[in-house]
């Protein structure tokens, strides 16, 4: 409401997500913050903001927590309840979208 035109918002939205970040290569860092935000704002144009908040979530989860598959390393036990719930979304998400209908139509009737 504030520019009044869509585009104008999606340009200053992308210019504030994209924000410049410490690195090497003050270009590299642009493209790819440009990059970022406009998955992001398409995201949350197409998708809605809850769609933007789990995107969100299941991002930054993935990058701080230490994760692995391997049982017998020490920080499984920390990267375990990150791996379940991230797939506990997904489950959720999957199931929410069918709206009742079965998940393999009727392939497993026949």
């Amino acid at each position: 409401m504030l520019l009044r035109s869509d585009l104008l918002a999606a340009l200053a939205w992308c210019l504030v997500v994209a924000g410049p970040f410490r690195d090497e290569n003050p270009q590299l860092a642009w493209v790819s913050g440009g990059l970022r935000a406009l998955v992001l704002l398409v995201t949350l144009t197409r998708g809605g903001l809850l769609r933007l908040v789990v995107t969100l979530f299941c991002l930054f989860s993935l990058i701080e927590a230490p994760l692995t598959l391997d049982v017998s390393a020490w920080h499984f036990s920390r990267a375990l309840p990150v791996l379940l719930a991230i797939g506990a979304l997904a489950a959720w998400g999957f199931r929410t979208a069918l709206a009742g209908k079965p998940a393999f139509g009727r392939l497993l009737e026949d």
